[in-house]
């Protein structure tokens, strides 16, 4: 009886690891497992690899910098059980720990940390131990070719410390977003998160995110086209696909006259005529191609197109109205004035500013030493921050101080003004709030970093602050910072956010719609 006992214990043993019960408990709390204010990603995921025959990378290398990053603690992003932890997983690269996962929605997933050494103070956890979200599980060893950290968030192989690197697509293989991953799951456990809904999850396209902004229908439900342009989709009020048709590459989906309207590469424009399948109708084409999503100018729209062209289109769709050259496409932009008289400011990937008017003249065009920021003044002049200061550009191309106190701002600047008057400046930490007199009436540090393209919204009377990196947060009117949330951003100059009718804030970050409960986004406002 001892003898059958101790084989059975020997083969509970053998079993596999994934059929052992994680009883550690459902996932509370999730974070990076090192300092993002000291190391940063070297080596993204899905990059390929030269040294590794182009093959793709299925984590995150996570560097501290020269002479600071070995011996650094690494921790567990969040609750779960130690599924395999060895000073020699990877031999001569150095130690694994595998730490498996256990979401709300009972989904397993197993975060990699690789390249590590088991050192007397921040040793190995055991095999099969539980860890809470923080915990040092081991220290950044001496890996090839720099000390660094390998992180990876995957679905499968509980127990196996994997090569580092796919020969396929690894979001087709089981691996995630390292980074995307712990962002989002972050945001899922704010009371205002509702849903969210990946651009390109059928492949890897490089946070590219979607060709334009998304067309927001009556039932507030999404039609918008991939990264590549070539697949049109349509997604629910709460972020489900609802259908996918394959498209000749597309530049964008607008309204007009309340029906969707197809624009093509090459010039084609084609009406959707039915919401519930992705049928189009017959269309037409203008003698031009375009290369990009179009500017609204009030009836019209402004198309980037080849050969750095800009392209005016009427009302209509129908017609070209004027077409200039040397203009190369916009990351930023802002219309000012009215639909009779209206000016256009432009900013450039080479931190140009380019003003045109409404007619196709150029007014003016001048180069910053830094991103800027745009709005529209009260008088249908044209604004600019940057980093010399707040200026105004008028119609006749002269640039004057409008804001002799401007404060000095980093890269990630905005500005926004409202209907009232009022003007808000962001300066890349603190929102300024000044009157219609320019006076200044209130300064708030957002309390956290923000990187990337930055724009400010009013939304009633609560201001919402939204980075490309990633950054969220929503004010009062009097300046109080009532809410804030990380969503992954990437930091790509691609921003979209819509409040919709159901009360959903609808945003797009790199390659992700996001759907946040606005009511309780904003609860600390009220």
């Amino acid at each position: 009886m001892r003898y059958a006992l101790l084989l059975l214990m020997v083969l509970l043993c053998l079993l596999p690891l994934r059929a052992q019960s994680n009883t550690c408990g459902v996932v509370a709390a999730l974070q990076l497992p090192v300092d993002s204010t000291i190391f940063t990603v070297v080596q993204a995921f899905a990059a390929p690899n030269p040294r590794h025959e182009g093959q793709f990378h299925t984590g995150e290398d996570w560097y501290g910098g020269r002479g600071t990053t070995l011996g650094q603690p690494v921790r567990a992003a969040a609750r779960g059980q130690v599924t395999y932890a060895r000073p020699d997983g990877w031999g001569a690269d150095g130690g694994v720990v595998i730490v498996e996962h256990r979401l709300e929605d009972e989904r397993r997933v197993y975060t990699v940390y690789g390249h590590l050494q088991s050192t007397p103070t921040m040793p190995f956890p055991e095999r099969l131990t539980c860890v809470e979200a923080g915990q040092i599980i081991g220290a950044v060893g001496d890996a090839r070719p720099a000390p660094h950290l390998h992180f990876e968030v995957r679905t499968m192989d509980a127990d196996v410390p994997g090569p580092g690197y796919s020969a396929v697509d690894p979001l087709a293989a089981g691996w995630l977003h390292p980074s995307q991953f712990i962002l989002t799951q972050q945001a899922a456990l704010n009371p205002a998160f509702a849903w969210a809904l990946t651009v390109d999850g059928d492949r890897w396209r490089a946070q590219r995110g979607p060709a334009a902004p998304p067309l927001v229908l009556n039932d507030n439900s999404l039609l918008y086209l991939d990264g590549s342009g070539t697949t049109l989709r349509r997604a629910t009020a709460d972020g489900r696909i609802l259908w996918r048709v394959a498209v000749n590459p597309a530049v964008s989906v607008s309204a007009l006259r309340g029906q969707a309207l197809i624009t093509y590469a090459d010039g084609s424009l084609n009406p959707l005529l039915d919401y519930d399948s992705g049928r189009q109708g017959e269309g037409w084409r203008l003698n031009t191609s375009f290369t990009g999503a179009p500017i609204p100018a009030f009836d019209w729209l402004l198309y980037p197109a080849a050969a750095d062209r800009l392209v005016a289109v009427d009302a209509d769709r129908r017609n070209i109205l004027w077409q200039m050259d040397a203009i190369p496409p916009p990351v930023r932009w802002q219309v000012a004035g009215d639909g009779m008289n209206f000016i256009v400011g432009l900013l450039t990937a080479d931190h140009e500013v380019i003003v045109i008017s409404g007619s196709g003249g150029l007014i003016d065009r001048k180069t910053l030493r830094q991103p800027g920021a745009l709005a529209a003044a009260p008088d249908g002049t044209l604004l600019v921050y940057s980093q010399g200061g707040l200026w105004r550009v008028g119609l006749d191309g002269l640039w004057s101080l409008y804001l002799p106190a401007a404060p000095v701002s980093s890269a990630s600047r905005a500005l926004l003004t409202t209907a009232g008057g009022r003007l808000f400046v962001f300066d890349g930490g603190t929102l300024h709030a000044y009157a219609p007199d320019l006076t200044l009436l209130w300064s708030t540090p957002i309390g956290v970093p923000v990187e990337g393209r930055t724009e400010l919204a009013l939304y009633e009377t609560t201001l919402l602050l939204l980075s490309s990196g990633g950054t969220l947060a929503v004010l009062n009117d009097g300046g109080q910072v009532c809410n804030r949330m990380q969503l992954y951003g990437a930091g790509g100059p691609r921003l979209w956010h819509a409040l919709g009718t159901d009360n959903v804030l609808r945003l797009a970050l790199a390659d992700t719609f996001y759907g946040l409960d606005w009511p309780r986004l904003t609860a600390g406002c009220r």
